[in-house]
């Protein structure tokens, strides 16, 4: 059964500032939990299997998994190109500096202001429950997973000394690794998919695209293989038996070759792909929208759902490096809230699809992009005054980093007492900040993959592999985001 650590589900100084409002209030910060949470921190009291043993025939059904992982958890990276604005997603309300309405970052009316919560429009944020951080209204269909307590978030996240530029940033996060440089190998997914026990299907990792992502390249080859469309896999315009009878003779006319045996494998691996896509059902389902993001996710459920055997998955979605046009949240035609809207759609769509058609599956969901924005958009661009159209930010440095999914104690911002405040934007002499209007480092990403990788992916063993050049946190320093 499930070790529970007693670490693993703090969440720092909120609990703390909740129970404090509660207390204020007259209120019961518990009563409030979910049944999720609860049963989360019920059975580290009473112990996970006198715990689930003991519930009425009513409540939900929980599994508590070996070492909180399960036998074949599958891990998927969404990639948010571009460089999301993190403070106009995940909103410090709480902080004087950002929304003070004299001179705060963020301010009401400003150019890319923020709407206090409460004013009875879409575009009001929407108080995560503890007077300081407000998800943006664009965000909202994340708030039932929130509530259901899947999904966690951290603010003020990137690798140390991240690059301003997006390729080479992209990169740093495929290897997760600070400026690796060419003698470091492989990504960390590609490093994990050498090292870890495979699940036992043929498809071992996949990018949703037309070549692999970043964060698959490299290792072993024929590991992980790229599939725009799992849903039109093969080869088109034949019929099902004659393409069985050419995969078939593809196989043997490259076995044959004895200086081919790299292509021998891979009309191996091409063959055992088709065949076992081919027999994967990919129902429409009008929650998702018909974006790039919609239709792979749609189909990522599907794969999922069948216990193919998938245990790692990339995903990456552009449209977020908004130097212009970037809107604030009082506008709903703006190109940042228009993409906070489609994403927030389609993973609630994928919630809704695994934990209704999928619930004996295990998955976690990691997003984030390659850096995050400016706190505040220029004054002036080329000497003109800049306007709600033209405002927007330029890449920047610290961003945030979204984990949701069947073993992620959510319902928190997992890092929130080490969240820097945004009176530290504008110093000149930190240390933390690439610039003078960065938002600024507060946690390296790496402490969470490393719980992720550690609890849910059964890689313990080789975390150093998986993190070179990184001081892996004993487990009594994890953050807690894997219940």
């Amino acid at each position: 059964m499930y070790n529970y650590d007693k670490n693993a589900c703090r969440d720092y100084n909120t609990v703390e500032r909740r129970m404090r409002r509660a207390a204020l209030n007259g209120d019961s910060f518990w009563g409030g939990m979910t049944r999720r949470q609860f049963m989360t921190r019920s059975a580290a009291a009473t112990g996970a299997a006198a715990f689930a043993s003991s519930l009425p025939m009513w409540f939900p059904e929980c599994t508590f998994a070996a070492g909180g992982g399960c036998a074949d958890h599958t891990f998927i990276f969404i990639h948010l190109f571009g460089g999301p604005d993190g403070l106009a997603m995940v909103c410090p309300i709480g902080d004087y500096a950002y929304i003070n309405p004299i001179d705060g970052i963020r301010r009401p009316g400003s150019l890319l202001g923020v709407p206090l919560p409460g004013t009875g429009t879409p575009e009001d944020l929407i108080d995560l429950n503890d007077g300081y951080w407000a998800l943006s209204g664009g965000l909202a269909d994340l708030l039932d997973i929130w509530n259901d307590g899947a999904l966690a978030i951290a603010t003020g996240c990137t690798l140390p000394g991240q690059s301003y530029s997006h390729f080479t940033a992209e990169r740093w996060v495929g290897q997760a690794t600070p400026n690796p440089g060419v003698g470091l190998g492989g990504s960390m997914m590609a490093r994990h998919l050498e090292t870890a026990t495979p699940y036992g299907g043929p498809i071992r990792g996949m990018s949703v695209a037309s070549n692999l992502h970043d964060h698959l390249l490299g290792g072993v080859p024929y590991q992980a293989i790229p599939i725009a469309n799992a849903e039109n896999f093969g080869i088109q315009g034949i019929s099902q038996s004659i393409q069985t009878a050419w995969l078939n003779a593809m196989v043997e006319m490259y076995g044959n070759q004895n200086k081919l045996a790299a292509w021998e494998d891979l009309s191996i691996v091409t063959r055992d792909a088709i065949t076992l896509l081919n027999s994967v059902t990919f129902p429409p389902s009008p929650e998702y929208d018909t974006s790039y993001l919609g239709d792979g996710l749609r189909r990522v459920a599907a794969l999922l759902k069948a216990g193919i055997g998938l245990e790692t998955v990339t995903l990456r979605t552009g449209g977020w490096d908004t130097h212009n046009n970037q809107g604030s949240n009082n506008s709903q035609t703006g190109q940042m809230w228009l993409l906070m809207e489609s994403l927030a759609r389609n993973l609630k769509a994928f919630w809704q699809d695994m934990t209704t058609n999928g619930s004996n599956r295990c998955w976690t969901i990691y997003m984030t992009g390659e850096f995050g924005r400016d706190a505040e958009p220029p004054m002036t661009s080329g000497g003109n005054p800049v306007t709600p159209e033209t405002a927007g930010t330029d890449h920047g440095y610290a961003t945030n980093v979204y984990m949701m999914g069947t073993n992620i104690c959510g319902g928190q911002v997992i890092n929130a007492g080490l969240w820097p405040g945004v009176d530290t934007l504008h110093n000149p002499g930190s240390t933390v900040c690439g610039g003078t209007n960065d938002v600024c480092l507060g946690t390296d990403p790496r402490i969470f993959l490393a719980e992720i990788f550690d609890r849910l992916m059964g890689n313990q063993a080789n975390l150093s592999y998986l993190f070179p050049d990184y001081q892996i946190p004993a487990p009594s320093e994890y953050m807690g985001v894997v219940c």
